[in-house]
């Protein structure tokens, strides 16, 4: 089973050597699995590992998704080096400022995510990043083998593998099993492994298993999930986890399905703000205060909300301020597709900015994606 340590051993080497006359001064490891297998939590892992850690100078995390785009990969890279937004420049000045940076510097730089299959684009971004000293690392997530041919050196590959249904189950049990949830029978016991075999192997579906059997926590409720027809369908595109987001999706309360669907509006690996999202579902109208008996804010709802698609992890990744309180999160792009499938092209469309359709009068929100040109 591929592990931290087996991933961490290969970055933290000195050097990458196959034999005594092939070196790589800036070495490129990556891990492919499919979606929803832990290619991301096991990267970040592996970033936030102390022995990792003390290895490099400087560390860097960018997600690169579907658009491989040179622009804004750079500035993403200057971005998580400096902690700062970069002002509105050019290609050339972020090569050069990339250049500067990174330098004779021995880095790690993790690429989340990555999907492009064209072998001269990422020559063009390897030369860049190959300034770096020895011994740096450039880690990719991907779940397409051709790209990591593509970005392939001296290391060979990892491939992440599928889950056992005993393993599954574990992950299920400790959520499904905790204090004000099921009640730990046989019975049980018996339903939550034959629905663990739903999960196909993938670590994504056996969290979203846990927490639904968690709220929905009686015998009935789990003789209902295993018995779903929803669950036997194959999405390829997706790994069969699909499925499973929309059971879980289901299960949410009308008001809160508005407010989920609403975020697909961002693009992916998007870091939200919790209150300026609350804000924006305020806004739209999708917050209403409740009928009789004591009244909360709006705010307060709004976050009920925000608690309601954490618990059922459709939100991760919570960063908190230091009195404990949620500030931002993410949504992992699978949850992200399902958001987009459930919002309706006349509710939600999403655009290029050079290819403005006129139906767009007949969509109600748009997400306008805007291209920096590389020659700019």
């Amino acid at each position: 089973m591929l592990t931290t340590t087996n991933v961490s051993s290969a970055i933290s080497s000195q050097s990458s050597f196959v034999n005594s006359n092939q070196y790589e001064k800036v070495s490129v490891i990556s891990i492919v699995g499919m979606g929803g297998l832990g290619k991301t939590s096991l990267a970040q892992s592996i970033y936030n590992d102390d022995s990792v850690e003390n290895m490099f100078m400087k560390r860097m995390r960018i997600c690169v998704s579907d658009d491989f785009n040179l622009f804004t990969i750079l500035r993403n890279i200057m971005e998580s080096i400096t902690a700062f937004r970069c002002q509105d420049i050019s290609v050339e000045v972020l090569v050069k400022n990339v250049t500067e940076k990174l330098e004779d510097t021995k880095y790690l730089l993790v690429i989340d995510d990555l999907w492009n299959e064209d072998q001269e684009e990422w020559d063009k971004l390897k030369s860049i990043l190959d300034v770096g000293a020895a011994g740096s690392k450039i880690l990719v997530t991907t779940r397409i083998q051709k790209v990591a041919s593509v970005v392939e050196g001296l290391i060979p590959p990892y491939y992440l593998d599928l889950l056992s249904a005993a393993e599954c189950w574990s992950i299920i049990k400790r959520i499904a099993f905790s204090p004000g949830g099921a009640s730990e029978t046989l019975n049980m016991k018996t339903i939550g492994e034959q629905i663990a075999k739903k999960c196909k192997g993938l670590p994504l579906a056996a969290h979203f298993f846990s927490r639904l059997m968690r709220s929905q926590n009686d015998e009935r409720d789990w003789l209902s999930i295993r018995d779903n027809k929803s669950l036997e369908t194959s999405e390829n595109h997706s790994g069969g986890i699909m499925p499973v987001l929309k059971l879980s999706y289901g299960t949410l309360p009308s008001r809160v399905k508005q407010c989920f669907a609403y975020c697909c509006l961002f693009p992916k690996d998007w870091e939200f703000n919790r209150e300026a999202l609350i804000q924006l579902w305020m806004a739209e109208g999708f917050i209403h205060p409740c009928r009789g008996g004591y009244e909360n804010s709006l705010e307060d709802i709004g976050n009920d909300y925000f608690l309601c698609l954490l618990s059922s992890s459709f939100f991760q990744d919570v960063k908190k301020d230091d009195l404990g309180d949620i500030q931002t999160f993410k949504m992992h792009d699978l949850v992200h597709d399902l958001a987009l499938s459930v919002a309706g092209s006349h509710d939600v469309s999403v655009l290029n900015a050079g290819g403005v359709k006129s139906y767009v009068s007949q969509v109600r929100r748009l997400q306008l994606i805007v291209k920096k040109k590389e020659e700019e």
